[in-house]
């Protein structure tokens, strides 16, 4: 993660690869609101239900923690790619079930040989290429 005048720039520079495969393009969840990135307990399980090992652990901490009793739990799950295949398939299939108490997230589809991070103010997230800068 960088931080850029205040706001957290995750530097996802073209993205992991290897759990994604789609010639040409790929897809990229961001968050399209104030209040951040996170997820619902249904996305966090189907991704788990299809093998994500950041989702299988996130949920084994939750059911440690036991923090689904009395209140809402914060599924953010930040260190998993955005370019993550079962990510991307939960957003896709679950629609706005998908998203978290604070977020509103969306699929967006940039060409594939495009090194990228994600910036974002107050939570509201875009995709932006990288380029050189100097001060």
């Amino acid at each position: 993660m960088l931080r850029e005048h205040g706001s957290i720039v995750g530097a996802l520079e073209h993205g992991t690869g290897a759990r994604r495969k789609e010639l040409g393009s790929m897809k990229i969840v961001i968050n399209t609101c104030f209040g951040g990135f996170g997820l619902s307990k249904e996305a966090v399980t189907r991704m788990a239900d299809r093998g994500c090992p950041e989702a299988i652990q996130h949920l084994a901490n939750v059911k440690m923690w036991n923090a689904d009793e009395g209140g809402t739990l914060w599924h953010d799950l930040s260190i998993i790619p955005r370019d993550d295949r079962d990510l991307v398939d939960a957003v896709k299939h679950l629609g706005v079930q998908a998203d978290g108490n604070y977020a509103r997230l969306r699929i967006v589809e940039i060409p594939d040989d495009v090194k990228f991070y994600i910036a974002d103010y107050d939570g509201v997230e875009h995709i932006a290429e990288v380029h050189r800068t100097w001060n």
